[in-house]
Protein backbone atom coordinates (compact mmCIF):
# COMPACT_ATOMS: atom_id res chain seq x y z
CA UNK A 1 0.00 0.00 0.00
CA UNK A 2 1.43 3.64 -0.90
CA UNK A 3 2.33 5.53 1.95
CA UNK A 4 -0.25 8.66 2.22
CA UNK A 5 1.13 12.04 2.38
CA UNK A 6 -0.36 15.34 3.44
CA UNK A 7 -1.90 14.88 6.63
CA UNK A 8 -3.83 17.88 7.08
CA UNK A 9 -2.36 19.65 10.06
CA UNK A 10 1.29 20.45 8.52
CA UNK A 11 3.74 22.52 7.25
CA UNK A 12 4.28 22.44 3.56
CA UNK A 13 7.88 22.49 2.05
CA UNK A 14 10.75 22.07 3.93
CA UNK A 15 12.23 20.45 1.30
CA UNK A 16 12.32 23.43 -0.36
CA UNK A 17 14.18 26.01 1.82
CA UNK A 18 17.13 26.85 -0.51
CA UNK A 19 19.26 28.84 1.99
CA UNK A 20 19.62 25.56 4.37
CA UNK A 21 23.44 24.71 4.36
CA UNK A 22 25.43 22.25 6.96
CA UNK A 23 28.55 22.73 7.87
CA UNK A 24 31.01 19.44 8.15
CA UNK A 25 29.79 17.38 11.52
CA UNK A 26 26.64 18.42 11.96
CA UNK A 27 27.11 21.89 12.70
CA UNK A 28 24.60 24.38 11.89
CA UNK A 29 23.77 27.63 12.84
CA UNK A 30 20.11 29.01 13.41
CA UNK A 31 19.24 32.80 14.73
CA UNK A 32 16.16 33.18 17.22
CA UNK A 33 14.56 35.60 18.65
CA UNK A 34 12.27 36.16 21.74
CA UNK A 35 10.45 39.21 23.43
CA UNK A 36 11.99 40.85 26.69
CA UNK A 37 8.87 41.46 29.25
CA UNK A 38 9.53 43.87 32.18
CA UNK A 39 13.16 43.93 31.94
CA UNK A 40 13.74 40.28 32.22
CA UNK A 41 16.64 39.56 29.86
CA UNK A 42 18.05 36.47 31.23
CA UNK A 43 14.54 34.94 30.49
CA UNK A 44 14.60 36.45 27.18
CA UNK A 45 17.81 35.13 26.10
CA UNK A 46 16.76 31.48 27.26
CA UNK A 47 13.65 31.93 25.15
CA UNK A 48 15.49 33.05 22.26
CA UNK A 49 18.78 30.60 22.47
CA UNK A 50 15.82 27.73 22.46
CA UNK A 51 14.26 29.01 19.25
CA UNK A 52 17.65 29.06 17.45
CA UNK A 53 18.50 25.57 18.98
CA UNK A 54 15.12 25.07 17.21
CA UNK A 55 15.99 26.49 13.62
CA UNK A 56 19.37 23.86 13.59
CA UNK A 57 17.04 21.39 14.16
CA UNK A 58 14.91 21.73 11.67
CA UNK A 59 17.90 22.36 9.06
CA UNK A 60 19.20 19.40 10.02
CA UNK A 61 15.72 17.51 9.62
CA UNK A 62 15.27 19.24 5.94
CA UNK A 63 19.13 17.90 4.75
CA UNK A 64 18.78 13.92 6.50
CA UNK A 65 15.91 13.85 4.92
CA UNK A 66 17.00 15.10 1.79
CA UNK A 67 20.14 12.67 1.62
CA UNK A 68 18.42 9.58 3.49
CA UNK A 69 14.69 8.81 2.70
CA UNK A 70 13.00 7.54 -0.41
CA UNK A 71 11.26 9.48 -2.13
CA UNK A 72 7.28 8.57 0.09
CA UNK A 73 9.23 9.38 3.08
CA UNK A 74 10.40 12.65 2.10
CA UNK A 75 6.81 13.45 0.95
CA UNK A 76 5.17 12.56 4.15
CA UNK A 77 7.57 14.72 6.11
CA UNK A 78 7.48 17.31 3.96
CA UNK A 79 3.97 17.97 4.19
CA UNK A 80 4.18 17.10 8.29
CA UNK A 81 7.31 18.76 9.82
CA UNK A 82 5.75 20.64 12.40
CA UNK A 83 4.42 17.10 13.74
CA UNK A 84 8.09 16.41 13.97
CA UNK A 85 9.22 20.10 15.56
CA UNK A 86 6.16 20.17 17.80
CA UNK A 87 7.54 17.05 19.36
CA UNK A 88 10.62 18.24 20.01
CA UNK A 89 9.88 21.85 21.08
CA UNK A 90 9.80 22.09 24.53
CA UNK A 91 13.42 20.17 24.81
CA UNK A 92 15.65 21.27 22.07
CA UNK A 93 17.91 22.64 24.86
CA UNK A 94 17.92 19.62 27.14
CA UNK A 95 21.44 17.45 25.70
CA UNK A 96 20.00 14.57 27.80
CA UNK A 97 17.41 14.14 24.95
CA UNK A 98 19.80 13.39 22.11
CA UNK A 99 19.41 15.64 19.58
CA UNK A 100 22.02 18.68 20.61
CA UNK A 101 25.71 17.52 21.31
CA UNK A 102 27.14 21.06 22.05
CA UNK A 103 26.61 24.74 21.08
CA UNK A 104 27.74 28.42 20.74
CA UNK A 105 26.35 32.08 20.77
CA UNK A 106 28.01 34.09 18.39
CA UNK A 107 26.36 36.92 18.29
CA UNK A 108 23.58 39.07 20.47
CA UNK A 109 21.22 42.14 19.68
CA UNK A 110 18.59 43.97 21.00
CA UNK A 111 16.54 45.88 18.93
CA UNK A 112 13.64 47.65 21.33
CA UNK A 113 12.01 44.69 23.77
CA UNK A 114 13.18 42.26 20.90
CA UNK A 115 16.38 39.88 21.44
CA UNK A 116 17.87 38.09 18.62
CA UNK A 117 20.39 35.32 19.58
CA UNK A 118 22.26 33.67 17.00
CA UNK A 119 23.87 30.04 17.84
CA UNK A 120 26.17 27.30 16.13
CA UNK A 121 25.25 23.77 16.93
CA UNK A 122 26.55 20.73 16.66
CA UNK A 123 23.35 18.17 16.57
CA UNK A 124 23.20 14.61 16.45
CA UNK A 125 22.01 13.99 12.57
CA UNK A 126 21.50 10.03 13.39
CA UNK A 127 19.21 10.88 16.71
CA UNK A 128 17.46 13.48 14.10
CA UNK A 129 16.77 11.53 11.26
CA UNK A 130 15.59 8.01 13.55
CA UNK A 131 12.93 10.50 15.70
CA UNK A 132 11.93 12.11 12.00
CA UNK A 133 11.18 8.64 10.30
CA UNK A 134 9.64 7.05 13.19
CA UNK A 135 6.94 10.08 12.96
CA UNK A 136 7.00 10.04 9.62
CA UNK A 137 6.11 6.00 9.67
CA UNK A 138 3.78 7.40 12.32
CA UNK A 139 1.65 9.84 10.62
CA UNK A 140 1.49 7.16 7.15
CA UNK A 141 0.00 4.93 9.76
CA UNK A 142 -3.15 7.37 11.18
CA UNK A 143 -4.58 8.25 8.04
CA UNK A 144 -5.56 11.77 6.72
CA UNK A 145 -7.85 13.47 9.11
CA UNK A 146 -10.02 16.40 7.98
CA UNK A 147 -10.78 19.26 10.23
CA UNK A 148 -13.81 21.28 10.94
CA UNK A 149 -12.94 24.46 12.72
CA UNK A 150 -15.79 26.25 14.81
CA UNK A 151 -14.87 28.98 17.02
CA UNK A 152 -17.51 32.03 18.45
CA UNK A 153 -16.37 35.33 19.28
CA UNK A 154 -17.66 37.36 21.74
CA UNK A 155 -16.94 41.09 22.08
CA UNK A 156 -17.78 42.41 25.62
CA UNK A 157 -17.77 45.87 25.76
CA UNK A 158 -16.84 48.28 28.91
CA UNK A 159 -20.70 48.31 30.14
CA UNK A 160 -20.73 44.34 30.18
CA UNK A 161 -22.97 43.73 27.02
CA UNK A 162 -21.98 41.08 25.41
CA UNK A 163 -22.06 41.07 21.34
CA UNK A 164 -21.17 38.10 19.10
CA UNK A 165 -19.26 38.67 15.94
CA UNK A 166 -20.54 37.19 12.79
CA UNK A 167 -16.79 36.96 11.42
CA UNK A 168 -14.12 35.62 14.10
CA UNK A 169 -10.62 37.48 13.75
CA UNK A 170 -9.19 34.25 15.96
CA UNK A 171 -11.01 31.66 13.96
CA UNK A 172 -9.57 33.45 10.51
CA UNK A 173 -6.49 33.56 12.29
CA UNK A 174 -6.33 29.75 13.28
CA UNK A 175 -7.51 28.62 9.29
CA UNK A 176 -4.62 30.63 8.22
CA UNK A 177 -2.00 28.53 10.11
CA UNK A 178 -3.58 25.44 9.66
CA UNK A 179 -4.21 25.80 5.78
CA UNK A 180 -0.04 26.95 5.82
CA UNK A 181 0.57 24.24 7.42
CA UNK A 182 -1.39 21.94 5.03
CA UNK A 183 -4.38 21.09 6.90
CA UNK A 184 -7.44 20.28 4.69
CA UNK A 185 -10.97 21.72 6.83
CA UNK A 186 -14.38 21.47 5.80
CA UNK A 187 -17.67 22.94 6.65
CA UNK A 188 -17.22 26.08 6.39
CA UNK A 189 -20.37 27.34 6.02
CA UNK A 190 -22.01 25.11 8.76
CA UNK A 191 -19.32 26.24 10.88
CA UNK A 192 -20.15 29.73 10.38
CA UNK A 193 -24.16 29.56 10.47
CA UNK A 194 -23.37 28.36 14.16
CA UNK A 195 -20.56 30.31 15.81
CA UNK A 196 -22.45 33.35 14.68
CA UNK A 197 -25.78 32.52 16.13
CA UNK A 198 -26.62 33.71 19.77
CA UNK A 199 -24.57 32.64 22.53
CA UNK A 200 -27.16 30.54 24.48
CA UNK A 201 -27.23 28.73 20.91
CA UNK A 202 -24.04 27.89 20.59
CA UNK A 203 -23.01 26.65 24.29
CA UNK A 204 -26.29 24.13 23.65
CA UNK A 205 -24.81 22.86 20.18
CA UNK A 206 -20.93 22.79 21.83
CA UNK A 207 -22.54 20.58 25.18
CA UNK A 208 -24.13 18.12 22.97
CA UNK A 209 -20.70 16.81 21.70
CA UNK A 210 -22.60 13.75 20.15
CA UNK A 211 -24.40 15.61 17.96
CA UNK A 212 -21.34 18.69 17.40
CA UNK A 213 -19.30 15.31 16.22
CA UNK A 214 -22.28 14.26 13.75
CA UNK A 215 -21.90 17.74 12.16
CA UNK A 216 -18.46 17.21 11.65
CA UNK A 217 -18.80 13.62 10.59
CA UNK A 218 -21.63 14.67 7.61
CA UNK A 219 -19.36 17.55 6.95
CA UNK A 220 -16.56 15.25 6.11
CA UNK A 221 -14.18 16.10 8.81
CA UNK A 222 -12.38 13.35 11.59
CA UNK A 223 -11.42 15.88 13.57
CA UNK A 224 -13.65 18.99 15.24
CA UNK A 225 -11.64 21.95 16.68
CA UNK A 226 -14.17 24.10 18.87
CA UNK A 227 -14.61 26.89 21.22
CA UNK A 228 -15.43 30.13 21.83
CA UNK A 229 -13.07 33.13 22.29
CA UNK A 230 -14.43 36.45 24.90
CA UNK A 231 -12.58 39.70 24.15
CA UNK A 232 -13.59 42.48 26.90
CA UNK A 233 -12.59 45.79 26.99
CA UNK A 234 -11.28 47.18 29.62
CA UNK A 235 -11.26 50.57 29.05
CA UNK A 236 -8.17 53.55 28.55
CA UNK A 237 -5.62 53.06 31.40
CA UNK A 238 -5.46 55.81 33.65
CA UNK A 239 -3.64 54.14 36.74
CA UNK A 240 0.00 53.58 34.60
CA UNK A 241 1.85 53.14 37.90
CA UNK A 242 4.54 55.60 36.62
CA UNK A 243 4.50 54.01 32.96
CA UNK A 244 3.39 57.36 30.94
CA UNK A 245 3.71 56.00 27.69
CA UNK A 246 0.74 53.59 28.81
CA UNK A 247 -1.70 56.54 29.81
CA UNK A 248 -4.70 56.34 27.18
CA UNK A 249 -4.27 53.17 26.11
CA UNK A 250 -6.80 50.36 25.58
CA UNK A 251 -6.49 47.55 27.45
CA UNK A 252 -8.35 44.51 26.38
CA UNK A 253 -8.46 40.88 27.84
CA UNK A 254 -8.58 37.78 25.73
CA UNK A 255 -10.04 34.55 27.56
CA UNK A 256 -10.76 31.33 25.45
CA UNK A 257 -11.11 27.14 25.27
CA UNK A 258 -10.71 25.49 22.58
CA UNK A 259 -10.75 22.17 22.36
CA UNK A 260 -10.55 18.91 20.04
CA UNK A 261 -12.77 16.29 19.38
CA UNK A 262 -12.48 12.96 17.09
CA UNK A 263 -15.78 13.40 15.37
CA UNK A 264 -15.64 9.54 15.20
CA UNK A 265 -15.07 8.30 18.66
CA UNK A 266 -16.29 11.41 20.05
CA UNK A 267 -12.71 11.45 22.41
CA UNK A 268 -11.67 14.72 23.58
CA UNK A 269 -8.34 14.75 22.89
CA UNK A 270 -7.17 18.18 23.57
CA UNK A 271 -8.57 21.53 25.93
CA UNK A 272 -6.70 24.67 26.06
CA UNK A 273 -7.44 27.72 27.97
CA UNK A 274 -6.14 30.80 27.40
CA UNK A 275 -5.92 34.36 28.91
CA UNK A 276 -3.79 37.13 28.40
CA UNK A 277 -3.93 41.06 28.62
CA UNK A 278 -3.14 43.39 25.82
CA UNK A 279 -2.85 46.64 25.24
CA UNK A 280 -3.15 49.22 22.05
CA UNK A 281 -4.04 52.74 20.66
CA UNK A 282 -7.65 51.29 20.13
CA UNK A 283 -9.48 48.43 20.90
CA UNK A 284 -8.92 46.78 17.29
CA UNK A 285 -4.83 47.24 18.03
CA UNK A 286 -4.61 45.49 21.02
CA UNK A 287 -6.50 42.84 19.34
CA UNK A 288 -4.04 42.43 16.75
CA UNK A 289 -1.06 42.77 18.99
CA UNK A 290 -2.84 40.01 21.30
CA UNK A 291 -3.08 37.74 17.84
CA UNK A 292 -0.04 38.54 15.87
CA UNK A 293 2.32 39.91 18.59
CA UNK A 294 5.57 38.39 18.98
CA UNK A 295 6.30 35.68 21.62
CA UNK A 296 3.59 33.21 23.05
CA UNK A 297 0.56 35.33 21.49
CA UNK A 298 -2.90 33.72 21.80
CA UNK A 299 -2.41 32.09 18.30
CA UNK A 300 0.94 30.17 19.47
CA UNK A 301 -0.61 28.97 22.48
CA UNK A 302 -3.65 27.99 21.31
CA UNK A 303 -2.01 26.30 18.12
CA UNK A 304 1.42 24.55 19.70
CA UNK A 305 -0.88 23.14 22.49
CA UNK A 306 -3.71 21.40 19.87
CA UNK A 307 -0.67 19.99 17.98
CA UNK A 308 1.13 18.60 20.53
CA UNK A 309 -2.28 17.16 21.53
CA UNK A 310 -2.92 16.10 18.26
CA UNK A 311 0.15 14.75 17.89
CA UNK A 312 -0.34 12.13 20.12
CA UNK A 313 -4.01 11.21 19.37
CA UNK A 314 -2.41 10.40 15.99
CA UNK A 315 0.31 7.81 17.99
CA UNK A 316 -2.80 6.39 19.39
CA UNK A 317 -4.24 5.78 16.02
CA UNK A 318 -0.95 4.85 14.65
CA UNK A 319 -0.71 2.12 17.61
CA UNK A 320 -4.97 0.60 17.39
CA UNK A 321 -5.97 1.81 14.29
CA UNK A 322 -8.12 4.67 12.94
CA UNK A 323 -11.81 4.94 14.16
CA UNK A 324 -14.75 3.89 12.07
CA UNK A 325 -18.30 4.15 12.77
CA UNK A 326 -19.99 1.16 11.88
CA UNK A 327 -23.79 0.83 11.47
CA UNK A 328 -26.06 -1.93 10.92
CA UNK A 329 -29.88 -0.88 9.52
CA UNK A 330 -32.16 -3.81 9.81
CA UNK A 331 -31.19 -5.64 13.10
CA UNK A 332 -34.69 -7.37 14.08
CA UNK A 333 -33.26 -9.33 16.80
CA UNK A 334 -30.19 -8.01 18.67
CA UNK A 335 -29.25 -11.28 20.10
CA UNK A 336 -29.60 -12.99 16.95
CA UNK A 337 -28.13 -10.71 14.43
CA UNK A 338 -26.52 -7.60 16.61
CA UNK A 339 -24.29 -9.73 18.74
CA UNK A 340 -23.46 -11.79 15.64
CA UNK A 341 -22.23 -9.26 13.95
CA UNK A 342 -20.23 -7.46 16.69
CA UNK A 343 -18.36 -10.35 17.41
CA UNK A 344 -17.42 -10.87 13.21
CA UNK A 345 -16.18 -6.99 13.28
CA UNK A 346 -13.98 -7.70 16.66
CA UNK A 347 -12.49 -11.07 15.02
CA UNK A 348 -11.52 -9.38 11.89
CA UNK A 349 -7.66 -9.20 11.04
CA UNK A 350 -6.72 -5.08 11.73
CA UNK A 351 -9.36 -4.49 14.22
CA UNK A 352 -7.51 -3.63 17.83
CA UNK A 353 -11.28 -2.93 19.19
CA UNK A 354 -14.92 -2.93 18.46
CA UNK A 355 -17.70 -2.11 20.72
CA UNK A 356 -21.36 -1.10 20.74
CA UNK A 357 -22.34 2.34 20.62
CA UNK A 358 -25.85 2.10 20.31
CA UNK A 359 -29.11 -0.10 19.50
CA UNK A 360 -31.95 1.79 18.87
CA UNK A 361 -35.16 1.36 16.47
CA UNK A 362 -33.12 -1.53 14.06
CA UNK A 363 -29.67 -0.11 13.65
CA UNK A 364 -26.92 -1.10 15.51
CA UNK A 365 -23.75 1.38 15.48
CA UNK A 366 -19.97 0.27 16.19
CA UNK A 367 -16.91 2.05 17.24
CA UNK A 368 -14.03 0.20 15.69
CA UNK A 369 -10.43 0.74 15.77
CA UNK A 370 -9.27 -0.48 12.30
CA UNK A 371 -5.96 -0.33 11.00
CA UNK A 372 -6.60 0.29 7.34
CA UNK A 373 -8.70 2.14 4.92
CA UNK A 374 -12.83 2.16 5.01
CA UNK A 375 -13.15 0.19 1.55
CA UNK A 376 -10.41 -2.76 3.40
CA UNK A 377 -12.83 -2.81 6.21
CA UNK A 378 -15.83 -2.69 4.02
CA UNK A 379 -14.31 -5.86 2.29
CA UNK A 380 -13.32 -7.72 5.21
CA UNK A 381 -16.68 -7.34 6.84
CA UNK A 382 -18.42 -8.86 3.52
CA UNK A 383 -15.90 -11.41 3.68
CA UNK A 384 -16.72 -12.63 7.05
CA UNK A 385 -20.29 -12.97 6.96
CA UNK A 386 -21.04 -13.49 3.21
CA UNK A 387 -21.59 -17.10 4.47
CA UNK A 388 -23.42 -16.91 7.62
CA UNK A 389 -26.56 -16.86 8.83
CA UNK A 390 -29.39 -14.18 8.50
CA UNK A 391 -25.94 -11.94 6.62
CA UNK A 392 -26.99 -12.88 3.11
CA UNK A 393 -28.45 -10.02 1.77
CA UNK A 394 -26.08 -7.90 3.58
CA UNK A 395 -25.14 -4.48 1.80
CA UNK A 396 -23.81 -1.63 1.85
CA UNK A 397 -25.92 1.67 2.28
CA UNK A 398 -23.69 4.38 2.16
CA UNK A 399 -20.17 5.63 3.22
CA UNK A 400 -18.52 8.89 4.40
CA UNK A 401 -15.39 10.01 5.49
CA UNK A 402 -14.86 7.24 8.86
CA UNK A 403 -18.61 6.39 8.79
CA UNK A 404 -19.53 2.79 7.34
CA UNK A 405 -23.20 1.95 6.74
CA UNK A 406 -24.71 -1.05 6.09
CA UNK A 407 -28.52 -2.60 5.75
CA UNK A 408 -30.02 -6.25 5.99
Amino acid sequence: MRTRAGLTMMVVGLLLQANVRAAEGGTVEGTGEAQVRGGDIVTARKEATADALKRCIEKVVGIQIESNFSSEQREVVKDNQDQFFSAVRDSLTQKAEGFVDSYDVTKEEQKGDVLRVTVRAKIFESKVKAKAQELADMIAKAGHPKLMLVIQEVYIDTAGHKRVAKESSVAAYLEKELLDRGFELRGGRAAKNVADDSIATYDRWLDDAGGAAKMARDQGADILVAGRVEITDKGKIEDTGGLDALKGQTKIEIASVIRGLNATSGEVFSTKPVHMPSMGTDEERALMRALKGRGNNVIKQTFDQLLEDLKRSLMKTAEEGQSYLVALKGVTSFRKLGAPFLDAVKGLNGVSSAKQQSFESGVLTLDVAFKGSASELQQLIFSALERADGFKNLDIDGVSGKQLTFKL
